[in-house]
């Protein structure tokens, strides 16, 4: 006989914005399970408690889509099982990417302050389902956002999981709370091991017998219940409540059988869970989600995504003491970040993006997900122009400009050289109107502009300068160009000019040889791996040969015996130096596999200790299994390490048998 005595279900639509249906439909239809879940709480609201039909809401985003057109008449409906148990909204705004920033996290929880205000419901679970994990400072966002308990359901494909599952812990968060936290099956779990489509108890009670043969031969498995998800197959994603499920159920509990099955909300399960909260291990530390292959596919517009993050938080830092009240000023706010959040989201490419990667459906999904970074971008470039006309005080007509206007809205100083765009100057009639074109975010350092001299700026600062006090700055004498070597107060780099390749690259300050010149790589040296055709097949199932019986079962089925092949370029094409008035960049120009135009740029500057290194290429469209990444081989000792922060540096120092790398992120 087995221990456990309860099967308590989850039944949920798992939310892909996207992969199952384009976009603009699952989102559509994600509102219309929302009726038909209420339709069948209502159907089974008299049943015994045991039989009655429950859902749960995995995402707060089609909740809020769903009450922009919701009834009087529905609303009380769902005011209604929200209150009798039958149905919950989970906290969590949408499945992540480690794309999103710390202030996006806080931003997808603050909904939860208009659903408790609207339904009266008073969210306290939060649900991860197919994503690998969540950052550790999460658990303690949760926590300030009144969430007590926090579910995952993590898709071990090209996954993996912490510790094991199932099973309950408290999560402790960086300031030492602790967050009562499951770490569940794969979501749908119930669905495909019961084979509920079959509509047969006994083929439910078989497969059910196997399931439990494994949690009752762990011995550390505490409680007299298990908790698993139901889906509505073959829809395993953005699926429709199940309309036969109910009935099944009450069927199986009506059959005096050794478990009794019931649908349970997150806050019953949390109930059942607290009851040993004191018995549960502790673990801290992140939930390293490195499931992610989607913003990698996608450089440019995860490059334009994160361009625009920068942008608003320079609007919004504006905009706190020059509030724009206009209506459609902050209706475009709103717009810009429910775009962000969506670029953001966990779900790149549709269900046959591998099987049929020229399918149209592949090329409708794609255009939709990119299009979200895209509008994003362009909201907020117009936000940020709003605000900078704003602060200058231009009119919408003039002449030529007096003078520029220049701001650092971070919180650190910062120095950079003044280059004025051409436009700037042009004489004539100038408006507000055409400098609005400029998306100021995305304009991109042009180090062959002329030089106006370097400004060093306090942090959250502005700074107005006439255009008659500019000029044009001479050239620095603290860098030497020479054949094969470019030397600044910071750093000496010597390179060969007939193969491009970064011979040395010495930190004057530190005294320190940065590069491992004994590595068969060079400095931010272009290679593209994948599978070695001579050894094995040239297909994904080579790295992860997909079993679905084995992934339910949690056994990884990852091959780490595959064999790769890295190459790169086959020869060099350029390679020449460009000189400016407080910078020297090292231009180099190169044929390789997998890619069209590569071209990379090192640039040296006489009054910071950065090395800007930036790589252009047209991406060659290989749909077998490839990455493209870059060597950067440092000299480092055993007991050296590496700290990689994303600020405005990107410069190498020792201190104390340490290295750390401060690195300009894209």
């Amino acid at each position: 006989m087995s221990k456990i005595k309860d099967v308590l279900i989850l039944h949920h639509s798992h939310l892909d914005v996207g992969y199952t249906h384009s976009q603009p439909v699952l989102l559509e239809l994600q509102k219309k399970y929302i009726d038909q879940a209420l339709q069948l709480c209502e159907l089974t609201e008299d049943w015994a408690e045991e039989n009655k039909f429950r859902w749960t809401c995995e995402s707060s985003y089609p909740v809020l889509r769903w009450l922009e057109t919701a009834s009087e008449q529905q609303l009380r409906q769902i005011k209604r099982y929200l209150q009798n148990g039958q149905m919950s909204i989970s906290a969590s705004f949408m499945h992540t990417t480690p794309l999103v920033t710390a202030e996006q996290a806080a931003r997808m929880l603050q909904p939860i302050k208009e659903i408790r205000s609207r339904l009266g419901f008073e969210i306290k679970t939060a649900i991860h389902h197919d994503v690998n994990g969540q950052p550790w400072p999460y658990s303690q966002l949760l926590l300030d956002a009144g969430v007590e308990f926090f579910i995952m359901g993590i898709n071990i494909h090209f996954g993996g999981i912490p510790l094991t599952r199932p099973m309950a812990f408290q999560w402790e968060t960086p300031d030492k709370r602790k967050l009562l936290s499951f770490n569940g099956e794969h979501y749908s779990l119930f669905s495909q091991i019961c084979n509920v489509n079959a509509q047969d108890t006994n083929i439910m009670a078989a497969g059910l017998a196997r399931y439990l043969e494994k949690i009752d031969a762990n011995p550390d498995y505490p409680f007299d219940f298990i908790y698993l998800t139901a889906t509505n197959i073959p829809l395993y994603d953005n699926n429709p409540p199940d309309q036969e499920l109910a009935g099944l159920i009450k069927r199986w509990n009506g059959e005096n059988r050794e478990q009794t099955i019931s649908f349970v909300t997150p806050e019953q399960l949390y109930a059942r869970i607290r009851e040993q909260e004191e018995q549960l291990p502790i673990y801290s530390g992140d939930w390293t989600d490195y499931w992610n292959f989607g913003s990698g596919s996608s450089a440019k517009e995860t490059k334009l995504s994160r361009h625009t993050k920068q942008g608003m938080k320079t609007a919004e830092f504006l905009n706190a003491f020059q509030v724009e009240h206009d209506p459609s000023y902050m209706r475009m706010e709103k717009q810009a970040w429910e775009q962000i959040h969506l670029y953001d989201e966990h779900t790149w490419g549709a269900f046959n993006s591998v099987t049929e990667p020229d399918h149209l459906n592949v090329d409708i999904q794609w255009m939709h997900k990119a299009h979200y970074a895209y509008l994003a971008n362009s909201l907020t470039g117009y936000l940020l122009g709003v605000q900078m006309e704003k602060l200058a005080g231009n009119p919408l007509q003039s002449e030529e400009p007096e003078g520029i206007l220049l701001l650092n809205s971070s919180s650190v100083p910062v120095k950079q050289e003044i280059r004025i765009p051409s436009s700037f100057t042009m004489r004539g009639r100038h408006l507000s109107a055409d400098r609005m074109r400029q998306t100021l975010m995305n304009i991109e350092a042009d180090h062959s502009a002329t030089s106006y001299g370097i400004i060093e700026l306090p942090p959250f600062s502005w700074r107005k300068i006439p255009l008659h006090r500019l000029q044009e700055a001479a050239w620095s004498k603290d860098i030497t160009v020479d054949a094969g070597s470019i030397e600044t107060p910071y750093h000496k780099c010597f390179f060969d000019p007939s193969t491009g390749r970064i011979l040395s690259l010495y930190d004057k300050r530190a005294d320190w040889e940065v590069l491992d010149v004994s590595s068969p790589w060079s400095l931010f040296q272009y290679v593209q791996e994948s599978i070695d055709p001579t050894c094995q097949h040239n297909h994904r199932s080579t790295i992860f040969p997909r079993d679905v019986e084995k992934g339910n079962n949690s056994i990884s089925v990852w091959n780490h015996s595959w064999k790769a092949r890295r190459l790169t370029h086959t020869g060099m094409k350029s390679c020449h130096v460009e000189r400016s008035a407080h910078s020297a960049t090292l231009v180099l120009q190169f044929a390789a596999p997998g890619v069209d135009d590569l071209e990379q740029r090192f640039t040296f500057f006489s009054y910071r200790p950065d090395i800007e290194m930036k790589v252009s290429y047209y991406k060659q469209d290989i749909t077998t299994p490839e990455g493209t990444y870059f060597a950067i081989p440092l000299n480092l000792k055993p007991c050296d390490a590496i700290m990689i922060r994303p600020d405005n540096s990107s410069n190498w120092t020792r201190n104390n048998c340490r290295v750390y790398a401060e690195t300009t992120l894209p």
